[in-house]
């Protein structure tokens, strides 16, 4: 592994969490933004929504929850009861597209999720803070 990879696999390690779902939905594993996301993801809302503030922060939070989800155990029927198939309750696989749906289905998972990643975000900026004023 070159060293570039090794520090890379250690940053994702660092930026790690993870929450326990409500009921049997199972765990997600997420990677925190890094500034340069979050400030990508405030650029790219406010293009789509200029001047509306509350929209903004809506796109904001929904692109980073959608983005950070690196691993979770969802699968097809859990999203959509009608679905069939063999591979109807495998494990869906992570993407954005999944992200929403899975937070269309289930909203009060989705703010759990977005607080969560939000408090933790704040949580380590304090700690860098007051890690620097040392």
């Amino acid at each position: 592994m070159s060293d570039i990879a090794a520090l890379r696999e250690l940053a994702e390690r660092a930026s790690s969490i993870a929450h326990k779902l409500s009921g049997n939905l199972g765990i997600v594993s997420m990677r925190l933004p890094t500034q340069h996301e979050i400030k990508l993801a405030y650029a790219d809302a406010a293009f789509q929504s200029p001047g509306d503030k509350v929209a903004v922060q809506m796109r904001v939070t929904r692109a980073l929850c959608a983005k950070a989800i690196k691993a979770w155990s969802i699968s097809p029927r859990m999203l959509v009861e009608s679905a069939s198939g063999e591979d109807a309750d495998d494990v869906l696989p992570v993407s954005a597209a999944a992200a929403e749906l899975f937070f269309d289905q289930y909203p009060e998972e989705f703010t759990a999720l977005s607080d969560v990643l939000f408090e933790e975000l704040a949580r380590r900026a304090k700690a860098q803070e007051a890690a620097k004023k040392n």
